[in-house]
């Protein structure tokens, strides 16, 4: 197995350099196809001002993305015309819909995608679910870039997150393609309880000797703990020198709202190392 199709999102010109950082040499280790996708978000309609004036708002908000696109499609071009890597660019409209549905719209017939975080300086409340909603929407493992950028060569330390549930098998084994080139390969199984049965979850020593099969040695480590799941995660990560963090998303659609559970959420928000996730 290995990553055929790898799709990244570049949302502006400044985050073609860190997101292709990353995603170039991994396209180039695969031997894979690198599609670039920018969506143009839908302008806003202000209702709460004068009808010639919202046609004035929506016309400089089409100028301004249109300008965007046109700089982004740019910066893409300039970045990967000497590679030794096939490459393609998309120029998507959201059409009304959030741009994380465009991004899994297109992210279903990919091998693996590629997302930048949501940055210190940007709105937590109203942007921080982007990545989350296009790993739960397009059933695809989605690689979160910090926003800070990361070094290019990444996987070589690798965490696995394990709980024994299907969304943690899911990212351990979406993430095959990394795993067997890792240098160190570390499960790290949380549990908060030590007299709890956990009849019906896969035990992270079973896992280990799974991978094993694939090729990928492990060192499986259990640990009691009362901190939260994302605190505990991000440390064990960062105690050992992990330069990728394996895990599950969790979350779930309920409506037009999605909501994710605390751990997801906590890492997406304060990760500073990739993390390869699916749902």
């Amino acid at each position: 197995m290995t990553y055929k199709t790898i799709l990244t999102y570049i949302p502006a010109p400044d985050r073609v350099e860190p997101i292709l950082d990353v995603a170039l040499p991994m396209a180039r280790r695969h031997g894979a196809h690198l599609i670039g996708l920018h969506v143009m978000p839908q302008p806003h309609m202000y209702w709460a001002v004068a009808a010639e004036m919202s046609a004035v708002v929506l016309d400089a908000q089409k100028e301004f993305f249109d300008g965007l696109a046109s700089r982004t499609a740019r910066a893409f071009e300039q970045r990967t015309k000497n590679e030794d890597v096939v490459c393609e660019w998309r120029h998507a409209n959201s059409a009304g819909r959030p741009v994380a549905d465009a991004i899994a719209a297109h992210a279903t017939a990919t091998d693996l995608v590629i997302v930048g975080n949501v940055g210190p300086n940007d709105d937590w409340a109203t942007q921080a679910d982007l990545p989350a909603r296009v790993i739960i929407q397009c059933g695809r493992p989605v690689l979160v870039l910090p926003h800070a950028g990361t070094k290019d060569d990444i996987g070589g330390f690798v965490t696995i997150a394990w709980d024994g549930h299907r969304e943690a098998a899911r990212a351990a084994f979406d993430a095959l393609p990394v795993l067997r080139e890792a240098e160190e390969v570390r499960l790290f199984c949380l549990e908060y309880d030590d007299t709890s049965p956990r009849y019906g979850f896969t035990p992270a020593d079973e896992i280990a000797v799974t991978l094993s099969r694939h090729g990928v040695a492990t060192t499986a480590q259990r640990q009691l703990s009362s901190t939260p799941a994302g605190e505990a995660l991000l440390s064990y990560a960062g105690e050992h020198g992990s330069d990728l963090l394996v895990m599950g998303c969790y979350g779930h659609a309920r409506f037009r709202e999605f909501v994710f559970g605390g751990a997801t959420r906590h890492v997406l928000k304060h990760a500073t190392i990739p993390l390869l996730m699916s749902h």
